[in-house]
Protein backbone atom coordinates (compact mmCIF):
# COMPACT_ATOMS: atom_id res chain seq x y z
CA UNK A 1 0.00 0.00 0.00
CA UNK A 2 1.44 3.40 -0.92
CA UNK A 3 0.68 6.79 0.53
CA UNK A 4 -1.44 8.38 -2.18
CA UNK A 5 -2.34 12.01 -1.78
CA UNK A 6 -5.30 11.93 0.64
CA UNK A 7 -8.61 13.53 -0.30
CA UNK A 8 -9.93 16.51 1.56
CA UNK A 9 -7.43 18.29 3.75
CA UNK A 10 -3.86 17.75 2.66
CA UNK A 11 -0.77 19.58 1.60
CA UNK A 12 -1.82 22.88 0.04
CA UNK A 13 0.17 24.45 -2.81
CA UNK A 14 0.02 27.82 -1.07
CA UNK A 15 1.97 26.34 1.84
CA UNK A 16 4.57 24.37 -0.14
CA UNK A 17 7.36 26.78 0.76
CA UNK A 18 6.44 26.66 4.43
CA UNK A 19 6.44 22.88 4.47
CA UNK A 20 9.72 22.76 2.57
CA UNK A 21 11.39 24.59 5.42
CA UNK A 22 10.00 21.99 7.79
CA UNK A 23 11.85 19.24 5.92
CA UNK A 24 15.07 20.46 7.53
CA UNK A 25 13.38 20.10 10.91
CA UNK A 26 12.34 16.55 10.08
CA UNK A 27 15.94 15.70 9.24
CA UNK A 28 17.11 17.19 12.52
CA UNK A 29 14.48 15.29 14.51
CA UNK A 30 15.32 12.01 12.77
CA UNK A 31 18.97 12.44 13.65
CA UNK A 32 18.18 13.26 17.26
CA UNK A 33 15.86 10.30 17.65
CA UNK A 34 18.53 7.97 16.29
CA UNK A 35 20.02 6.17 19.27
CA UNK A 36 23.46 6.43 17.71
CA UNK A 37 23.30 10.22 17.45
CA UNK A 38 24.52 12.59 20.12
CA UNK A 39 21.49 14.85 20.79
CA UNK A 40 23.57 17.74 22.11
CA UNK A 41 25.90 17.70 19.11
CA UNK A 42 22.93 17.40 16.74
CA UNK A 43 21.31 20.47 18.26
CA UNK A 44 24.53 22.45 18.09
CA UNK A 45 25.29 21.56 14.49
CA UNK A 46 21.73 21.23 13.14
CA UNK A 47 20.16 23.55 10.57
CA UNK A 48 18.45 25.66 13.21
CA UNK A 49 21.62 26.38 15.24
CA UNK A 50 20.02 27.20 18.60
CA UNK A 51 21.58 30.41 19.94
CA UNK A 52 22.76 31.05 23.48
CA UNK A 53 25.06 29.72 26.15
CA UNK A 54 25.30 26.12 27.34
CA UNK A 55 22.47 25.20 29.66
CA UNK A 56 21.12 22.03 31.28
CA UNK A 57 22.91 18.87 30.11
CA UNK A 58 25.07 20.98 27.79
CA UNK A 59 22.12 22.17 25.68
CA UNK A 60 22.18 25.83 24.64
CA UNK A 61 19.81 28.26 26.29
CA UNK A 62 17.29 29.79 23.89
CA UNK A 63 17.75 33.46 23.14
CA UNK A 64 15.42 35.50 25.31
CA UNK A 65 14.87 32.69 27.81
CA UNK A 66 13.90 34.09 31.18
CA UNK A 67 15.09 32.83 34.54
CA UNK A 68 13.77 29.66 36.21
CA UNK A 69 10.50 31.37 37.15
CA UNK A 70 9.81 33.07 33.81
CA UNK A 71 7.94 31.47 30.90
CA UNK A 72 9.73 29.23 28.44
CA UNK A 73 10.27 31.13 25.18
CA UNK A 74 8.81 29.67 21.98
CA UNK A 75 11.02 27.12 20.26
CA UNK A 76 9.32 28.16 17.00
CA UNK A 77 8.75 31.95 17.18
CA UNK A 78 7.42 32.45 13.64
CA UNK A 79 3.64 32.69 13.91
CA UNK A 80 2.97 32.43 10.16
CA UNK A 81 3.23 28.63 9.92
CA UNK A 82 0.80 28.06 12.76
CA UNK A 83 -1.68 30.79 11.85
CA UNK A 84 -1.73 29.85 8.17
CA UNK A 85 -2.25 26.14 8.68
CA UNK A 86 -4.80 26.70 11.46
CA UNK A 87 -6.78 29.07 9.25
CA UNK A 88 -6.75 26.59 6.38
CA UNK A 89 -7.80 23.72 8.65
CA UNK A 90 -10.67 25.77 10.06
CA UNK A 91 -11.95 26.36 6.53
CA UNK A 92 -11.72 22.70 5.53
CA UNK A 93 -12.56 20.76 8.69
CA UNK A 94 -16.05 20.16 10.01
CA UNK A 95 -15.75 20.05 13.82
CA UNK A 96 -17.42 17.14 15.54
CA UNK A 97 -20.55 17.75 17.58
CA UNK A 98 -19.51 15.09 20.06
CA UNK A 99 -17.50 15.62 23.22
CA UNK A 100 -13.83 15.05 22.39
CA UNK A 101 -11.88 13.74 25.38
CA UNK A 102 -8.62 12.90 23.62
CA UNK A 103 -6.60 13.65 20.51
CA UNK A 104 -3.66 11.93 18.81
CA UNK A 105 -1.54 14.47 16.95
CA UNK A 106 1.80 14.47 15.13
CA UNK A 107 4.54 16.81 16.29
CA UNK A 108 6.79 16.97 13.21
CA UNK A 109 6.10 20.35 11.64
CA UNK A 110 6.46 18.73 8.25
CA UNK A 111 2.89 17.61 8.99
CA UNK A 112 1.78 20.98 10.35
CA UNK A 113 -1.38 20.83 8.24
CA UNK A 114 -2.31 17.52 9.85
CA UNK A 115 -1.65 18.88 13.36
CA UNK A 116 -3.93 21.81 12.58
CA UNK A 117 -6.62 19.49 11.24
CA UNK A 118 -6.48 17.40 14.42
CA UNK A 119 -7.15 20.38 16.67
CA UNK A 120 -9.73 21.85 14.28
CA UNK A 121 -11.75 18.64 14.64
CA UNK A 122 -12.29 19.44 18.33
CA UNK A 123 -12.75 23.20 17.83
CA UNK A 124 -16.34 23.30 19.11
CA UNK A 125 -15.30 21.80 22.46
CA UNK A 126 -14.09 23.87 25.40
CA UNK A 127 -11.68 22.73 28.10
CA UNK A 128 -10.51 23.91 31.49
CA UNK A 129 -7.31 21.88 31.24
CA UNK A 130 -5.28 20.31 28.43
CA UNK A 131 -2.75 17.54 29.13
CA UNK A 132 -0.06 16.91 26.49
CA UNK A 133 1.75 13.55 26.54
CA UNK A 134 5.01 13.55 24.58
CA UNK A 135 8.09 11.37 24.22
CA UNK A 136 11.18 12.82 25.85
CA UNK A 137 13.45 13.07 22.82
CA UNK A 138 16.70 14.41 24.25
CA UNK A 139 17.18 12.27 27.38
CA UNK A 140 17.37 15.31 29.64
CA UNK A 141 14.92 14.25 32.36
CA UNK A 142 16.07 12.74 35.64
CA UNK A 143 13.09 10.39 35.91
CA UNK A 144 10.80 8.47 33.52
CA UNK A 145 8.20 11.26 33.82
CA UNK A 146 9.05 14.95 33.60
CA UNK A 147 6.85 18.01 34.10
CA UNK A 148 7.66 21.74 33.86
CA UNK A 149 7.28 24.41 36.52
CA UNK A 150 6.97 27.38 34.16
CA UNK A 151 4.44 28.85 31.73
CA UNK A 152 5.04 28.75 27.96
CA UNK A 153 5.23 31.66 25.56
CA UNK A 154 4.13 30.74 22.05
CA UNK A 155 3.89 32.84 18.86
CA UNK A 156 0.13 32.82 19.49
CA UNK A 157 0.33 33.98 23.11
CA UNK A 158 1.31 32.68 26.54
CA UNK A 159 -0.16 29.45 27.86
CA UNK A 160 -0.39 29.16 31.63
CA UNK A 161 0.86 26.03 33.37
CA UNK A 162 -1.70 24.14 35.46
CA UNK A 163 0.32 24.03 38.67
CA UNK A 164 -2.30 22.05 40.56
CA UNK A 165 -2.06 19.32 37.92
CA UNK A 166 1.75 19.42 38.11
CA UNK A 167 1.58 18.80 41.86
CA UNK A 168 -0.71 15.84 41.25
CA UNK A 169 1.73 14.26 38.77
CA UNK A 170 4.65 14.87 41.14
CA UNK A 171 2.93 12.62 43.67
CA UNK A 172 4.01 9.73 41.43
CA UNK A 173 7.49 8.48 42.50
CA UNK A 174 8.68 8.29 38.88
CA UNK A 175 8.04 12.01 38.20
CA UNK A 176 10.20 15.10 38.63
CA UNK A 177 10.44 18.71 37.45
CA UNK A 178 12.68 19.48 34.47
CA UNK A 179 13.54 22.37 32.17
CA UNK A 180 13.82 19.96 29.20
CA UNK A 181 10.66 21.54 27.78
CA UNK A 182 12.64 24.49 26.45
CA UNK A 183 13.80 22.28 23.56
CA UNK A 184 11.19 19.51 23.52
CA UNK A 185 9.53 19.73 20.11
CA UNK A 186 7.00 17.06 21.10
CA UNK A 187 5.46 19.75 23.30
CA UNK A 188 6.55 22.99 21.66
CA UNK A 189 5.30 22.08 18.16
CA UNK A 190 1.68 21.62 19.28
CA UNK A 191 1.42 24.46 21.82
CA UNK A 192 0.85 27.23 19.23
CA UNK A 193 -2.12 25.32 17.82
CA UNK A 194 -3.53 24.97 21.33
CA UNK A 195 -2.96 28.67 22.00
CA UNK A 196 -4.86 29.57 18.82
CA UNK A 197 -7.84 27.38 19.74
CA UNK A 198 -7.99 27.61 23.54
CA UNK A 199 -5.84 30.57 24.66
CA UNK A 200 -7.26 30.69 28.19
CA UNK A 201 -6.93 26.98 28.95
CA UNK A 202 -4.24 25.90 31.40
CA UNK A 203 -1.89 23.17 30.22
CA UNK A 204 -0.04 20.21 31.69
CA UNK A 205 2.86 19.06 29.48
CA UNK A 206 4.23 15.62 30.38
CA UNK A 207 7.40 14.20 28.81
CA UNK A 208 7.89 10.43 28.94
CA UNK A 209 11.05 8.41 28.53
CA UNK A 210 11.08 5.03 26.81
CA UNK A 211 9.17 3.41 29.66
CA UNK A 212 7.29 0.11 29.86
CA UNK A 213 6.81 -0.20 33.62
CA UNK A 214 3.10 -1.01 33.83
CA UNK A 215 2.90 -0.35 37.54
CA UNK A 216 4.40 3.11 37.10
CA UNK A 217 2.28 3.87 34.04
CA UNK A 218 -0.88 2.75 35.79
CA UNK A 219 -0.04 4.99 38.76
CA UNK A 220 0.19 7.95 36.38
CA UNK A 221 -3.01 6.89 34.60
CA UNK A 222 -4.81 7.00 37.97
CA UNK A 223 -3.76 10.66 38.24
CA UNK A 224 -4.89 11.52 34.71
CA UNK A 225 -8.27 9.76 34.72
CA UNK A 226 -9.90 12.12 37.26
CA UNK A 227 -8.59 15.07 35.24
CA UNK A 228 -10.25 13.67 32.12
CA UNK A 229 -13.44 12.95 34.03
CA UNK A 230 -13.35 16.59 35.11
CA UNK A 231 -13.33 17.76 31.50
CA UNK A 232 -9.65 17.82 30.54
CA UNK A 233 -8.51 17.11 27.00
CA UNK A 234 -5.72 14.53 26.76
CA UNK A 235 -3.42 15.10 23.77
CA UNK A 236 -1.10 12.29 22.71
CA UNK A 237 1.65 14.10 20.81
CA UNK A 238 3.34 11.25 18.96
CA UNK A 239 4.65 10.38 15.54
CA UNK A 240 4.30 6.81 14.39
CA UNK A 241 6.61 4.54 12.36
CA UNK A 242 10.22 5.71 12.11
CA UNK A 243 13.24 4.85 9.94
CA UNK A 244 11.38 2.48 7.59
CA UNK A 245 10.67 2.41 3.89
CA UNK A 246 7.22 3.55 2.86
CA UNK A 247 6.10 -0.06 2.31
CA UNK A 248 7.45 -1.19 5.69
CA UNK A 249 5.86 1.81 7.37
CA UNK A 250 2.46 0.95 5.88
CA UNK A 251 2.59 -2.47 7.58
CA UNK A 252 3.53 -1.00 10.96
CA UNK A 253 0.88 1.71 10.66
CA UNK A 254 -1.82 -0.90 10.11
CA UNK A 255 -0.65 -2.64 13.30
CA UNK A 256 -0.74 0.62 15.27
CA UNK A 257 -4.15 1.58 13.90
CA UNK A 258 -5.56 -1.82 14.81
CA UNK A 259 -4.32 -1.50 18.39
CA UNK A 260 -5.74 2.00 18.73
CA UNK A 261 -9.17 1.10 17.39
CA UNK A 262 -9.45 -2.07 19.47
CA UNK A 263 -9.09 0.06 22.64
CA UNK A 264 -7.14 -2.54 24.61
CA UNK A 265 -4.24 -0.74 26.34
CA UNK A 266 -2.44 -4.03 27.03
CA UNK A 267 -1.92 -4.52 23.30
CA UNK A 268 0.13 -1.31 23.13
CA UNK A 269 3.01 -3.23 24.71
CA UNK A 270 3.07 -5.44 21.62
CA UNK A 271 4.09 -2.44 19.52
CA UNK A 272 7.72 -1.61 18.84
CA UNK A 273 9.29 1.74 19.58
CA UNK A 274 10.07 3.46 17.24
CA UNK A 275 9.02 1.02 14.47
CA UNK A 276 5.35 1.57 15.36
CA UNK A 277 5.24 4.70 17.50
CA UNK A 278 7.76 6.99 19.17
CA UNK A 279 6.19 6.67 22.64
CA UNK A 280 4.58 3.43 23.75
CA UNK A 281 4.14 5.03 27.17
CA UNK A 282 2.12 7.98 25.82
CA UNK A 283 -0.12 5.69 23.76
CA UNK A 284 -0.69 3.34 26.71
CA UNK A 285 -1.63 6.25 28.99
CA UNK A 286 -3.97 7.76 26.41
CA UNK A 287 -5.78 4.50 25.78
CA UNK A 288 -6.00 3.69 29.50
CA UNK A 289 -7.61 7.05 30.22
CA UNK A 290 -9.99 6.88 27.25
CA UNK A 291 -11.06 3.34 28.06
CA UNK A 292 -11.90 4.44 31.62
CA UNK A 293 -14.05 7.23 30.16
CA UNK A 294 -15.85 4.91 27.74
CA UNK A 295 -14.66 7.02 24.80
CA UNK A 296 -14.60 5.70 21.25
CA UNK A 297 -11.68 6.22 18.83
CA UNK A 298 -12.01 7.84 15.43
CA UNK A 299 -9.03 7.85 13.08
CA UNK A 300 -8.96 11.15 11.18
CA UNK A 301 -6.00 10.47 8.89
CA UNK A 302 -2.88 8.35 8.49
CA UNK A 303 -0.09 9.81 6.42
CA UNK A 304 3.55 9.12 5.59
CA UNK A 305 6.23 11.78 5.22
CA UNK A 306 6.45 10.68 1.57
CA UNK A 307 3.13 12.46 1.07
CA UNK A 308 5.04 15.72 1.24
CA UNK A 309 7.81 14.65 -1.14
CA UNK A 310 7.82 15.22 -4.91
CA UNK A 311 6.15 12.45 -6.91
CA UNK A 312 8.40 9.40 -7.07
CA UNK A 313 10.98 10.72 -4.61
CA UNK A 314 10.26 8.04 -2.02
CA UNK A 315 11.52 5.31 -4.32
CA UNK A 316 15.00 6.23 -3.13
CA UNK A 317 14.13 7.10 0.50
CA UNK A 318 14.48 4.31 3.06
CA UNK A 319 13.89 6.31 6.27
CA UNK A 320 10.39 7.75 6.50
CA UNK A 321 8.11 8.82 9.34
CA UNK A 322 4.38 8.18 9.64
CA UNK A 323 1.73 10.39 11.17
CA UNK A 324 -1.65 9.44 12.60
CA UNK A 325 -4.36 11.88 13.63
CA UNK A 326 -7.20 10.56 15.77
CA UNK A 327 -9.83 11.64 18.25
CA UNK A 328 -11.54 9.96 21.19
CA UNK A 329 -15.20 10.90 21.56
CA UNK A 330 -17.92 10.15 24.06
CA UNK A 331 -20.78 8.22 22.42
Amino acid sequence: MTSAKPPGIGPDPVLVLVFASAVALLQLVSAVLDASADPVQTLRSGPFGFPGQAGEAGLPVLAGEAGPTGPFPPLYPDASLFEGTARLAAQRTRPTRKRVTGLVSPHHLLAADLIAQTFAYAADNSYGRIVILSPEHFRRGRTPVSVPERDFRTPAGTLVLDREAVRAVLSVPDASVSSLFSHEHGIQAVLPFIALRWPQTEILPVALRTWRDREGLDALARILIPMALGGALIVQSTDFSHYLTEAEADVRDLESRRVLTEMDPEKVFGLRQPDNVDSVAAMYLQMSVQRALGAEPRVIAVRNSCTYAPEGACRTIDRTTSYMAAAFELP
